[in-house]
């Protein structure tokens, strides 16, 4: 959390976004992506192992949203997702 809190501030100083929020996975469901026309989900992980992000990230892209991940490991489980979505 603490690297995603990071990035969330470098986001709002630099204005790039309208409204950037930080949460854990496991607190998103749908309700979290209705009203929102256009937007972006950005997964940050260690391990990119968790279940939780996994399905954050598939109701994120089920909403149109534009995903990306930063993952520390190279063929991590979070980048399978990514490429069955695609």
């Amino acid at each position: 959390m603490i690297a995603a809190r990071y990035g969330a501030y470098i986001m709002k100083q630099l204005q790039i976004f309208d409204t950037i929020r930080v949460c854990d996975p496991v607190d998103l469901t749908k309700v979290d992506f209705k009203d929102i026309k256009y937007g972006g989900f950005l997964a940050v992980s260690q391990s990119g192992e968790s279940n939780e992000l996994a399905k954050a990230l598939k109701l994120a892209f089920q909403h149109n949203f534009t995903c990306t991940n930063i993952v520390n490991v190279e063929d991590s489980p979070i980048t399978k997702v990514i490429d069955q979505i695609n």
